[in-house]
């Protein structure tokens, strides 16, 4: 039941345009399958946590300008990025690299590092390298 619900939202997702109240739909329908793989707009599989906006952001495509960035990477290059939370902006690096670039992946936080880390093997990227630690300049 959970991977049927899973598959409608990842349907949802993909093919309905972005309106008021798309958020407390999904949040409504995530209640049966928390922390399924849901399928991005941004085209990746993550956990779904329904209970963290961060998370559904990213399932719905939200972020603009950082993700148009990312698409500029190249084949083998390399890309950090710290406070990664679930990974959203590394597994799509991790698409745009390729399997001869690097991805570092800093998240201090257990719960969200556990879930980076379980995003990126869903997503067979091998090329991402996840560090539960935070990150300064002193």
């Amino acid at each position: 039941m959970k991977q049927l619900v899973a598959a409608v939202i990842s349907f949802f997702i993909e093919k309905t345009p972005n309106f008021r109240g798309k958020v407390r739909l999904l949040r409504l329908l995530g209640f049966f399958c928390n922390g399924a793989y849901i399928k991005t707009k941004f085209g990746v599989l993550m956990q779904a946590d329904f209970n963290d906006d961060t998370n559904i952001f990213a399932m719905l495509g939200l972020y603009k300008s950082v993700p148009n960035e990312i698409r500029k990477i190249k084949k083998g290059e390399a890309f950090i990025d710290i406070g990664a939370n679930a990974g959203l902006f590394s597994l799509m690096a991790g698409q745009c690299v390729g399997p001869e670039g690097i991805i570092l992946a800093f998240e201090p936080q257990k719960p969200l590092f556990f879930k980076l880390v379980n995003n990126a093997k869903i997503n067979n990227l091998s090329n991402i390298f996840c560090f539960n630690l935070a990150l300064s300049n002193s």
